[in-house]
């Protein structure tokens, strides 16, 4: 705590010389000069620190003393302060700099949306910017009462707005209304109809008339479940047929990719530009690359310049690293591929099966002229039941 109030009202290093630097010590303790880190290094010789403010006492202290002292440094923000007495451009600059800092930080430079699945960020800062809320707005004119409602009659499927301003920054947060179930009229005739191929290992009827039984094999497009049922007192009546039916299902699925491909090896070339982005407008902070674009990656970092408190302003600073490499071809090993494929066949036979159960799964591969392919056959059990409408 005393190093920091000692920095911020200024400090002097006093360089003593004489024989007897203890007698100038005395004197300033005599005359309540305040002074710390008294140090003799050798013989005639000593330094101590006393405040900015007292350095005129000092130097009256050591008269009469047999010492001579120099005022070897002086530091502090008072003496900063001091030195810039006569640097009237340096100090104007840093009164516009801190001036313009606290009017940037009176608008909004930053707008997040979260909450948001269903509907577009795009089409929610599209109809905000339509009343008002957009970069560059003064963070202090929202009105959030009659900014919800009229957000929430243009953006249907949003239950819930609000506008939370954090420093520069816009957080908009966002409740999307739950859609309602699809109604399902129990009124209208329909069957059940197989959408994949297989044999039938289990039907579980709600409604309808059974057209197979377990253990038959269908097509894709049979009839599994009819809406045409008999009654003894009204004869045939259609019905809402419904019901799963889950039967074992095959598939055969094939992949594959060259077993030679090229790779990167860098040369260890490196080259970084720097853009600033203020008010949409950019300024590159050099002259070219040097570096083509043909056999080159680019990795571009971007950051907002923030100040404390969650303050951003409206500058951004885009570092674009160009990394050079030559490209030279390169063989893939085997078993790395096969794998590779294998992971794309359980990855497309999970997206064609969805919900559906992987009973077996085989696999087997062949390399033909510096390409490899593996097929997969798989045995699922799967619902297949799928409801139509009769017309």
């Amino acid at each position: 705590m005393n190093g920091i109030f000692n920095l911020l009202r200024g400090s002097a290093r006093i360089d003593i010389y004489g024989q007897y630097p203890e007698q100038f010590i005395n004197a300033m303790a005599r005359r309540s000069v305040p002074f710390w880190k008294f140090k003799k290094p050798q013989r005639g010789t000593a330094s101590v620190f006393v405040p900015l403010s007292f350095v005129g006492e000092a130097k009256r202290a050591s008269e009469g003393t047999g010492c001579e002292i120099k005022i070897a440094e002086k530091r502090g923000f008072t003496h900063f302060i001091y030195g810039l007495r006569r640097r009237w451009v340096l100090i104007a600059g840093l009164f516009l700099c801190f001036a313009a800092v606290s009017i940037l930080s009176l608008f909004v430079w930053e707008i997040e949306v979260t909450g948001n699945e269903r509907v577009p960020t795009s089409e929610i800062l599209s109809v905000l910017g339509n009343h008002g809320v957009r970069i560059g707005m003064f963070s202090l004119s929202i009105d959030q009462q009659d900014l919800r409602s009229r957000v929430l009659y243009e953006l249907k499927d949003l239950s819930w707005i609000t506008v939370n301003i954090v420093g520069t920054r816009a957080e908009v947060i966002v409740r999307e209304r739950v859609k309602k179930p699809d109604m399902v009229d129990v009124n209208k005739p329909t069957n059940v109809i197989a959408s994949k191929s297989g044999v039938i290992v289990k039907m579980n009827v709600f409604q309808g008339q059974p057209a197979v039984g377990v253990g038959q094999t269908v097509s894709s497009g049979d009839l599994l479940i009819g809406s045409e049922m008999q009654s003894l007192n009204s004869g045939t009546r259609r019905v809402h047929a419904m019901g799963e039916v889950f039967a074992r299902t095959w598939y055969e699925l094939s992949s594959e990719m060259p077993l030679e491909y090229t790779s990167k090896r860098y040369t260890g070339k490196k080259s970084k530009n720097t853009t600033i982005f203020l008010f949409g407008k950019s300024i590159n902070l050099y002259f070219n690359t040097g570096f083509s674009d043909t056999f080159c990656d680019k990795i571009i970092k971007s950051s907002r310049v923030e100040l404390p408190g969650g303050y951003t302003l409206p500058i951004t600073l885009s570092t674009a690293e160009y990394r050079r490499y030559e490209p030279e071809k390169a063989q893939m090993d085997r078993e790395e591929a096969e794998k590779i494929l294998r992971q794309r066949l359980e990855e497309r036979l999970g997206e064609a099966i969805g919900d559906g159960i992987k009973a077996s799964v085989a696999f087997n591969s062949r390399e033909d002229n510096g390409i490899i392919r593996v097929t997969m056959w798989a045995e699922c059990l799967e619902q297949i039941g799928q409801i139509q409408e009769v017309k």
